[in-house]
């Protein structure tokens, strides 16, 4: 029996009209959010290592995530990374550092930790994108930007007691 699903990456590997979906039955234990600025304009990175492990996802499955991760960053396509519930942002797959772990009698890796290193797409970049990810992406970005928006009314209004629902501060 597999593990249920917490996070994946989404593409449309060129040529294909179908999703290529890499899910990853565990949510890393830490994931790095990091905001940078260059050239005027706000750079987002994510990072996070992957375990994987086939005596809890399946047999076989170490082995299928780590030949369908490795496709990504020679393909270069937009990819649409999805975690948890709800959050999903367009990047594109910057790094990956495989170790693998455990292996079976064929020497096929059974266990595999894999760093993750994803750099979130710019709006004018989302903006180029044509066919289905375009709108994957459009529409996962027009979700990042509202959140974005209630946060800073949020904070706003209790910078604001006279807006907050909370009341003053002190």
């Amino acid at each position: 029996m597999s593990a249920p699903l917490k996070g994946a990456l989404v593409t449309f590997l060129p040529g294909s009209r179908a999703p290529s979906i890499i899910g990853f039955p565990l949510n890393p234990e830490t994931l790095t959010r990091t905001l940078t600025a260059a050239a005027g304009q706000s750079v987002e990175t994510y990072a996070f290592t992957l375990t994987l492990d086939d005596a809890l996802a399946g047999a076989g499955r170490t082995q299928g995530t780590i030949q369908a991760l490795t496709a990504l960053p020679a393909a270069d396509p937009p990819v649409l990374f999805a975690w948890g519930s709800g959050s999903y942002v367009p990047v594109r797959v910057t790094a990956l550092a495989i170790t693998e772990q455990s292996f079976d009698a064929a020497l096929n890796p059974v266990q595999a930790a894999i760093s993750v290193t994803l750099l979130a797409l710019t709006q004018a970049e989302i903006a180029a994108l044509q066919g289905p990810m375009a709108g994957l992406a459009g529409a996962a970005y027009t979700r990042i930007v509202e959140a974005r928006e209630q946060a800073l009314q949020q904070a706003q209004n209790l910078a604001d007691p006279e807006q907050s629902s909370a009341g003053p501060l002190l």
